[in-house]
């Protein structure tokens, strides 16, 4: 440990430093992705549903839960469900003095209490101590920090939110504004359906209207065609009339196979009517009344600013909570949600609940915990631990290489004393026991120090955070992660086996140079050869 016989051996203080702070490092380091695993899980159970039951995509999109309450209800009654509640989210427009971004909501059941709960967990009352996540029934919201940010808003703000399906809407109607009207696209096929309306067969006694079938047939399939096409929604609306009054016909008991019907007195007059409400219809006029429609549709809602969260980069949350009426009517759905979500009393065995209830599910339904939303980030977040253990690993063999070529050094000092250990007698598994013995000491105080370092170091991490910021070298900025200390999570049995592994890579590089060493010549050790 001291092959020069000097008060301290600097070798062999560097490679006990080098273990230390290798094993140091590696706990620290893991430590902290462990921990901020866990408050990203944390969060992510804060306000997002354990478990969701909603319909089975079709082409036409996701399909609304109209009566959602009675299965709810039913669902709350199983082993393991705390509660449950119905989940509205959506894309929004928001719109706050000149800034104007898109956003995602999500709908808070106001009337769940632990929904409620966890959501004021959540808030930021070191920046914004007026916060609350009492919404109630009103227009307001509670924010994410980083929208909050980077739009400036605060507690008490307005800020006003458009639907992303109005502007469907919107472009729909405006899209009309451009198709050719009907009364010129298909002046001959209105003309000719008029005829057929105007040309009776015949009157019956009590004044009903005499038509072919055949005839009547012709109309349908015209203005049938007509409706396929790109019209305007008032011209749609007169030929469905008319269709339906086509599909009305039925025939007199007793004469289902006669080629004509009788019909109502009065009955064609109506139809032509409505065929020359097509033909003189003011375009602009109708235009005008559409985007009179529009400006009613597109309404902004005013929200209130009623609190808001710490949000961070790592979790893909919601930027704004709004009570579950308003976000029904923010999404169109008109007291329907979009899924029935679950709170479990063990979240972290929602695989299993989410696998039992989907045997009892309709298979126009389907399950999925949190897990599914959230699986390829914590993918993610696993990889990244993986890697930066990976990269201490290396820093160890890389200390403990280093301690290994301390050994053959001192094998190379204590040359001539070997030979004369050898020379009296020592036998080999004798000089190699040495060189074992100076690997145990190394490696046992590198790694109990480095052990005891590393807890050193996250205990106080958040006066060693704070003193980095001074120099404007924060390792871990609130702003971007999301949490105002560095979070920990402390594993003895993680700190055991790295220490451990540690100790036995020492012995390791320890036992190379002490075969060396083992087999050297006396005669040409004592020589100094």
């Amino acid at each position: 440990l001291n092959p020069l016989r000097n008060a301290v051996s600097v070798v062999t203080l560097i490679t006990i430093v080098g273990v230390t702070l290798g094993v140091a490092a590696m706990i620290t380091v893991l430590s902290i992705m462990n921990g901020l695993e866990k408050e990203i899980k944390g969060r992510i159970l804060g306000f997002s549903p354990h478990v969701t039951v909603d319909y089975v995509p079709t082409e036409s999109g996701l399909q609304s839960m109209e009566e959602w309450r009675p299965l709810a209800e039913e669902l709350t009654q199983l082993d393991g469900v705390e509660s449950s509640y119905g989940l509205v989210e959506d894309y929004l427009i928001l719109e706050y003095f000149s800034a104007q971004m898109p956003v995602n909501f999500r709908a808070v059941d106001t009337s769940n209490e632990r929904q409620v709960q966890d959501l004021e967990k959540l808030l930021d009352l070191e920046k914004f101590p007026e916060s609350s996540a009492d919404m109630g029934y009103e227009y307001e919201a509670v924010i994410s920090s980083g929208l909050a940010e980077n739009v400036g808003l605060k507690v008490g703000d307005t800020f006003s939110l458009y639907s992303g399906r109005n502007l469907q809407s919107v472009k729909a109607s405006y899209d009309q504004l451009e198709h050719t009207p009907v009364k010129e696209a298909f002046l001959a096929e209105l003309e000719a359906t008029k005829s057929i309306f105007l040309n009776k067969e015949g009157l019956a006694e009590d004044g009903r209207e005499l038509y072919l079938i055949d005839q009547v047939g012709e109309a349908y399939e015209t203005l049938s065609l007509i409706l396929q096409s790109k019209i305007r929604d008032t011209e749609r609306e007169v030929i469905e009339q008319i269709l339906l009054d086509l599909e009305s016909i039925a025939p007199e008991p007793g004469k289902e196979d006669l080629p004509e019907r009788y019909l109502p007195a009065g009955w064609g007059a109506t139809q032509v009517s409505a065929v020359d409400s097509l033909l003189t219809l003011d375009i602009e006029a109708s235009d005008n009344a559409s985007l009179r429609e529009i400006k009613e549709l597109v309404l902004p809602r005013e929200i209130t600013v009623r609190g808001v969260y710490r949000s961070s980069v790592h979790v893909r949350s919601p930027e704004i909570f709004v009570p579950l009426e308003v976000g029904q009517e923010l999404a169109g759905l008109e007291g329907a949600v979009q899924s029935v979500a679950l709170r479990l009393d063990k979240p972290f065995e929602a695989a299993q609940f989410a696998e039992d209830l989907r045997e009892k599910t309709p298979s126009d339904r389907r399950v999925i915990t949190w897990m599914d939303h959230y699986g390829a980030w914590f993918e993610l977040i696993a990889r990244e631990q993986m890697m930066m253990s990976f990269v201490f690993l290396i820093l160890i063999v890389i200390v403990v290489f280093c301690s290994g070529a301390v050994m053959f050094t001192v094998t190379l000092q204590k040359k001539q004393e070997i030979g004369v250990m050898k020379a009296l007698g020592a036998t080999e598994e004798q000089i190699m026991s040495v060189f074992l013995i100076q690997g145990v000491v190394i490696g046992f105080i590198g790694a109990v120090c480095g052990v005891a370092l590393g807890l050193l170091t996250l205990v106080n991490r958040g006066a060693i955070q704070a003193m980095l910021a001074a120099f404007g070298a924060d390792p871990f900025p609130a702003a971007f992660h999301g949490v105002n200390a560095i979070p920990v999570e402390y594993s003895a049995v993680k700190m055991i086996v790295i220490g451990i592994g540690a100790f036995i890579l020492c012995i390791l590089a320890a036992a190379v140079p002490a075969v060396f060493a083992s087999r050297n010549d006396p005669a040409r050790s004592l020589r100094g050869l």
